[in-house]
């Protein structure tokens, strides 16, 4: 089972085709942490993979005044956190939206 544990008591109050529906989705959908730290890598890309464009820009302008640099090793320490809430919002999205559907 791939749905974070913070997630699993409603995921298990969903019916059973529920549950393969949203377990399917969040597979195709959720983030990658390797991938993440890839992007955080290489040129600090993180912020777009995790689909937020205005922190990324910013992020961007802070590495020209090289403040961005420190920016960019605190975001090592915290970018494990950033990823899993995620996939989180996702799996809690999904549910929602599949529950709603009632398919």
């Amino acid at each position: 089972m791939t749905i974070p544990a913070t997630m699993m008591p409603v995921f298990e109050s969903l019916n059973p085709d529920v549950q393969v529906r949203v377990e399917r989705d969040y597979e195709r959908r959720k983030k990658s942490m390797v991938a993440a730290y890839l992007a955080w890598l290489f040129l600090g890309w993180h912020y777009l993979y995790l689909r937020r464009v205005g922190m990324q820009f910013a992020f961007w302008l802070s590495c020209l005044i090289l403040i961005g640099f420190v920016w960019w090793f605190v975001d090592l320490s915290r970018f494990a956190g950033m990823v899993t809430n995620m996939n989180e919002d996702l799996a809690r999205q999904l549910m929602v939206e599949h529950k709603a559907l009632g398919t």
